[in-house]
């Protein structure tokens, strides 16, 4: 079994791959003009030090982190499918928990990983601990 994946989420939150104030940056919700949450765009920086391509439309290069919360629980994820493949990140903040499903069949990823995330959920364990 593959654990890249896993280790790269274990660099990245684990302090070896970003300063703490980066990760942070990284990992806080964008603000519409509205003042309202959405997820995170990390999207071409510009300035002098980046040029981008020919033909850039900002935000076509965005790698989005969503931000939610299912049952209390505050997620910060990534998804991404193409034919015959699906895979789905989630990052349960408060309890350090990370989720990561890979398939190779077209939308399998989600519903795995809910059905993970509900077996792992801190209710599940206080019920099974009764």
């Amino acid at each position: 079994m593959r654990l890249d994946v896993a280790r790269w989420n274990a660099a990245l939150f684990g302090g070896r791959l970003l300063k703490p104030a980066s990760l942070k940056e990284m990992l806080a919700p964008g603000r519409l003009r509205n003042g309202a949450e959405d997820q995170t765009a990390i999207a071409w920086p510009g300035g002098k030090a980046f040029a981008p391509p020919a033909g850039y439309v900002p935000g076509a290069y965005a790698f989005g982190l969503d931000h939610h919360s299912e049952n209390g629980r505050r997620i910060i994820g990534h998804d991404g499918s193409i034919a015959g493949f699906d895979a789905v990140m989630q990052n349960y903040i408060d309890e350090s928990l990370t989720i990561i499903v890979l398939t190779n069949t077209n939308g399998a990823a989600h519903s795995l990983e809910a059905k993970v995330a509900k077996i792992l959920s801190p209710s599940s364990s206080a019920a099974t601990a009764r």
